[in-house]
């Protein structure tokens, strides 16, 4: 079974990673690099609200490690 540490890590890659897409996006988005502008919007909007639930997430794993 993993420690809280470890589980923090992984949050902490996690994030990192969603961090990286959505900026990857907006970058598509910004130079037009996407076929259809509102599905990449969708798909945004998407990414944007899955790293919010993964902060979230990570946020909490750093409260219950800090006896909050």
């Amino acid at each position: 079974m993993s420690t809280l540490d470890d589980r923090i890590r992984i949050a902490e890659r996690h994030v990192s990673e969603a961090r990286r897409l959505v900026m990857n996006q907006r970058e598509r988005i910004a130079n037009g690099l996407s076929i259809s502008p509102v599905n990449a919007r969708e798909l945004l909007v998407t990414l944007e609200a899955s790293l919010e639930i993964l902060e979230g997430q990570l946020d909490r794993l750093r409260r219950e490690r800090s006896g909050d």
